[in-house]
């Protein structure tokens, strides 16, 4: 089974907490296709040990605005 590594979206509440978040319908839309993962730190130990067969950059429209924000 092919591992997919998906962006979850980044939310903003009233009082200033990030939250990451994944949509049920990715899980549904995968189920029995692939194995899906999420990552919200550079965490390249965890990647190293599984390869990696596509990314999906979901992000609800937000990934510009944090990369205005952060050098890369």
């Amino acid at each position: 089974m092919k591992n997919i590594l998906i962006s979850p979206k980044i939310i903003s509440d009233k009082y200033g907490q990030l939250g990451h978040f994944l949509d049920l319908s990715w899980k549904d839309f995968f189920k029995n296709r692939a194995n899906i993962f999420t990552t919200i730190t550079n965490n390249t130990k965890f990647l190293n040990n599984i390869k990696i067969d596509g990314i999906i950059f979901s992000g609800g429209n937000n990934l510009h605005l944090l990369e205005k924000k952060k050098k890369i």
